[in-house]
């Protein structure tokens, strides 16, 4: 008789517990907050604008975050974020590597950071441990530590404005400059 009952209790404690409703979260529900509302995991994003390909997007994985406001809602991209940007015709012309970026989309404003890495179709390469980019002005930009391949020199600095697809820049408070020999 007791194995009945506690076979009973304990089906009936099952079927409750499977019953209940799925918790939504919401953006004012304090026990989400700073949880992500969706994963994705080894994602590839291709941006377009009619039909011509912007860009495209790998990451080991996408987080969305949402907030009680809007403009602070975000994606977070993490391991390996790697984004190629294209001109005109479809080929590439700059990528970008990092450790993480952020992307807030009703500001318009996006973060890399950790190991950043920037290559042109010129083949120049930046290098900072910090990258923005703001939609306003379509600029890049860091106040970090960066430097800056060409085929002749390595630039130093601590400061940098661009354009997003890193074919004109300047660099500001420059530390140092290294000319490229070439063996013969």
């Amino acid at each position: 008789m007791k194995i009945k009952i506690s076979r009973r209790i304990i089906f009936l404690g099952l079927l409750w517990a499977g019953c209940k409703e799925p918790i939504q979260p919401t953006a004012t529900d304090k026990s989400f907050k700073n949880r992500p509302l969706s994963l994705a995991y080894n994602v590839t994003y291709i941006y377009s604008e009619l039909g011509r390909p912007i860009a495209q997007l790998q990451a080991r994985c996408i987080k969305e975050f949402i907030s009680e406001r809007a403009e602070e809602n975000y994606s977070r991209l993490e391991g390996n974020v790697e984004i190629r940007f294209f001109d005109s015709s479809g080929s590439v012309e700059s990528h970008l590597q990092a450790d993480t970026a952020e992307f807030f989309e009703a500001r318009g404003v996006a973060k890399a950071w950790g190991k950043v890495i920037v290559t042109n179709s010129k083949g120049e390469r930046l290098e900072t441990q910090q990258l923005y980019w703001r939609k306003k002005d379509n600029t890049i930009h860091t106040h970090s530590f960066v430097k800056i391949y060409t085929q002749e020199e390595v630039l130093i600095g601590d400061s940098l404005i661009a354009s997003p697809n890193f074919q004109r820049y300047r660099l500001y408070k420059i530390k140092g400059s290294l000319q490229i020999k070439e063996e013969k």
